[in-house]
């Protein structure tokens, strides 16, 4: 059974909407970080926060050099305060 050329043309047309959708809503869910701290931070202090961020249960990322820690920018405000208050709510 032979296709005719509108019915394939069709098919890969709606093959590549679905791609196109799919990769849009991959890309839109990815969430974007920033630096916690504006100065890059001792090895053995991001240790610390890390440790912090971790018993508050706060998705972060370690920078490449290990001085620099990024959150979520929606986060951003209330882990510093929970940092500041020594993690208390």
């Amino acid at each position: 059974m032979m296709l005719s050329t509108q019915a394939r043309l069709g098919i890969v047309f709606f093959m590549v909407l679905i791609v196109g959708i799919t990769s849009l809503s991959v890309w839109n869910n990815q969430i974007e970080f920033v630096p916690l701290f504006e100065e890059k931070l001792k090895v053995e202090d991001a240790n610390k926060i890390t440790a912090k961020l971790t018993e508050l249960g706060a998705e972060y990322r370690i920078g490449a050099n290990s001085s620099e820690i990024f959150v979520s920018p929606t986060d951003k405000p209330n882990i510093l305060l929970k940092l500041a208050s020594g993690g208390q709510n």
